[in-house]
C-alpha cells in the first residue's frame, strides 16, 4: 500500500493536514525553479491522467460533456464514431514510458473508465511496474467479480463520484439507481479487501458543489458515515463566453478534450449564506462522526459569492500545473489542462519528445507571461493559495 495513503487512513486529521502542508512546501522547487529559469521548459512530469475513454454510461447535469451539449456535428460524437481509442498494448507502451520518465502517479478517468473491458487489466500492469495507480469512477459497473480482480490488481487509490443523498444523486446523474450501486460497488470492495487482508485500494468519495446541491451538502456525511469513507468537495468548474472570447484573444484554446465548460447559469445560482452554513455544518457533522473531509478550494466568507458570480475571482493569480503533470485523451493527444490545447500524440511521437516539445515550451511561456488565462479562473487545480505569494520573477 502506497504509504500516503496509509497515512490517510490511519493519522488524525490535524496531523495529516500539518504533514500535506509541509509536502507541499517541499514540493515547491520542484515546478517554482522550471517556472523562473528554463524557459518554458520543465522537469520530468510527476503526475500522468489518462482519460481512457470519452463514453459515459451517465448523463450528469453538471458535466461539460453532457450528451445535451453533443451536437450531430460535434468533434467529441466524430471520435466516438470514427476515431479508435488507445489499445491496451499503447497504453501498457504509455505506463512503460511513463515510469521510465519518472511519473510517480498514473490517473485513470473518464467517461467511466470501466466501460472499457480492459481497464483492470491496466491497473494491474502499471502497478506490476511500481508505480501509484489511481481510478475515478461513478461505481455502477462493479460486480462482484470486478471488485476482486480490482483490488487483486494493486490500484492504491479509487474514487467514486458523489452528488448528494440519494434523491439529488440521482437527479444529478440523471440515472435511477446509481446511488444504491454506488454504495453497493463501495461494499464489494471493503468487503474483498478484507477477505484477502488487503489494505489496497484506499477509498474516498468526491463531491462537485453547485446550485443543485449546494443548500444539501451536509447530508453527504450521512451517506460518508454509512460507507465508512472520507469525501472531498470541489467546486464547479466553468466559463463564460466572455471569458473564452478573452482567452482566445491571448492564447487560442485547443480542443484535446471536447467540452463545453460555458454551463447552464442555473448551476450558478447558489444562495452564498446557505452554503456557507451548510459547509459549518459539515465540518461539525464530520468531526463528530470520525470522517475526514476537505475541500479545494477552501473558500469561506464573500470568495463563496465570488466564485460562483465573479468571473474574474480566482483563489491563486498563477498555474504550475503544466510544469509537474501532463494529461492523455482517449486517442493519445496530450494537453496541459483545461485549456485543451494538442501538444502532439502519443501515437507519433514519445511523451518525453511532447513533453518539452515546441508546443508545450510556448504553452508555458504564454501562460508565465499572463500569470492565468480568463478561462483558468474557475479551474480545479488552483486550490494552493501559495501559488499566489510565489514571484513571478
Amino acid at each position: 500500500m502506497s504509504i500516503k495513503y496509509f497515512i490517510k487512513e490511519r493519522v488524525p486529521p490535524k496531523i495529516y493536514n500539518l504533514a500535506k502542508s509541509i509536502y507541499k512546501m517541499k514540493f515547491i522547487p520542484y515546478y517554482w525553479f522550471p517556472y523562473i529559469f528554463m524557459g518554458g521548459k520543465a522537469f520530468h512530469p510527476l503526475s500522468l491522467t489518462l482519460e481512457i475513454t470519452f463514453r459515459c454510461n451517465q448523463n450528469c447535469i453538471m458535466c461539460p460533456q453532457s450528451t445535451d451539449k453533443w451536437k450531430d456535428n460535434s468533434r467529441l460524437l466524430k471520435k466516438l464514431k470514427d476515431l479508435h481509442e488507445l489499445s491496451t498494448s499503447e497504453i501498457e507502451i504509455l505506463v512503460d514510458e511513463s515510469v521510465s520518465l519518472g511519473i510517480k502517479n498514473f490517473t485513470i478517468t473518464g467517461g467511466e473508465p470501466l466501460l472499457r473491458t480492459d481497464t483492470i487489466d491496466i491497473l494491474r500492469y502499471a502497478k506490476s511496474k511500481g508505480i501509484t495507480c489511481n481510478l475515478l469512477s461513478n461505481g455502477t459497473l462493479i460486480d462482484e467479480d470486478k471488485a476482486r480482480e480490482m483490488v487483486k490488481s494493486g490500484v492504491d487509490k479509487i474514487t467514486f463520484s458523489l452528488d448528494g443523498p440519494k434523491d439529488i444523486h440521482e437527479e444529478i446523474r440523471r440515472s435511477n439507481n446509481s446511488f444504491d450501486k454506488l454504495k453497493n460497488a463501495v461494499n464489494l470492495l471493503k468487503k474483498e479487501k478484507v477477505k484477502v487482508h488487503s489494505k489496497t485500494p484506499y477509498i474516498s468519495l468526491t463531491c462537485t458543489i453547485s446550485a443543485f446541491n449546494a443548500d444539501r451538502l451536509s447530508e453527504t456525511i450521512g451517506v460518508a458515515k454509512e460507507l465508512g469513507l472520507n469525501i472531498h468537495y470541489g467546486y464547479l468548474f466553468y466559463t463564460t463566453k466572455e471569458m473564452e472570447e478573452q482567452t482566445n484573444k491571448l492564447f487560442p484554446m485547443g480542443r484535446s478534450k471536447d467540452e463545453d465548460q460555458n454551463i447552464e447559469e442555473s448551476l450558478k445560482q447558489i444562495e452564498p449564506a446557505s452554503l456557507e452554513r451548510e459547509i459549518s455544518k459539515l465540518g461539525e457533522m464530520a468531526k463528530k462522526d470520525g470522517i475526514r473531509i476537505s475541500f479545494q478550494p477552501p473558500l469561506r466568507g464573500e470568495d463563496i459569492k465570488k466564485r460562483f458570480y465573479d468571473s474574474s475571482f480566482t483563489y491563486a493569480n498563477k498555474c504550475f500545473y503544466p510544469w509537474y503533470a501532463v494529461r492523455v485523451n482517449p486517442y493519445g493527444e496530450v494537453y496541459p489542462c483545461s485549456m485543451g490545447v494538442n501538444m502532439g500524440n502519443i501515437r507519433q511521437k514519445k511523451l518525453k519528445e511532447l513533453w518539452n516539445g515546441e508546443e508545450y515550451i510556448r504553452f508555458r511561456k504564454a501562460l508565465k507571461k499572463h500569470k492565468l488565462f480568463p478561462k483558468c479562473n474557475k479551474c480545479c487545480v488552483l486550490n494552493d493559495k501559495l501559488w499566489s505569494y510565489l514571484p513571478k520573477l
